[in-house]
């Protein structure tokens, strides 16, 4: 900003800095100039602490986590649906004695066989 040719030269940097914000919309590569000379502004930024840099990346991991996340939770739910329905439906057809001896003991090849 030292070389800044234009009015915003004057104005308060935290001004600026808010101003910069708004225009860089979240993305802090995006570079922005003074309106008035075309001057980039480079904000510099303090050395972030221990517990910054842990949180940036932890919140870097979640981001690409969660879609894996969410899909393993739904097929889970489908699967544990599955499997409930699959053994109320054998109870059912059998009888509850029978049944709980073909899902608890058998292989699951026996119990393809009976349907």
């Amino acid at each position: 900003m030292e070389r800044c040719r234009g009015t915003t030269k004057w104005v308060h940097q935290l001004c600026i800095q808010r101003w910069v914000d708004e225009k860089q919309k979240g993305n802090t590569t995006v570079q922005v100039e003074c309106p008035q000379c075309g001057t980039a502004y480079t904000i510099q930024l303090p050395n972030p602490s221990k517990l910054m840099a842990f949180l940036e990346i932890s919140d870097k991991l979640l981001t690409r986590m969660c879609p894996i996340i969410a899909g393993g939770l739904c097929v889970g739910s489908i699967y544990w649906t599955s499997v409930t329905f699959g053994a109320v439906t054998i109870m059912q057809t059998v009888g509850p004695e029978r049944g709980i001896l073909m899902v608890c003991f058998n292989k699951s090849i026996s119990i393809l066989n009976f349907i």
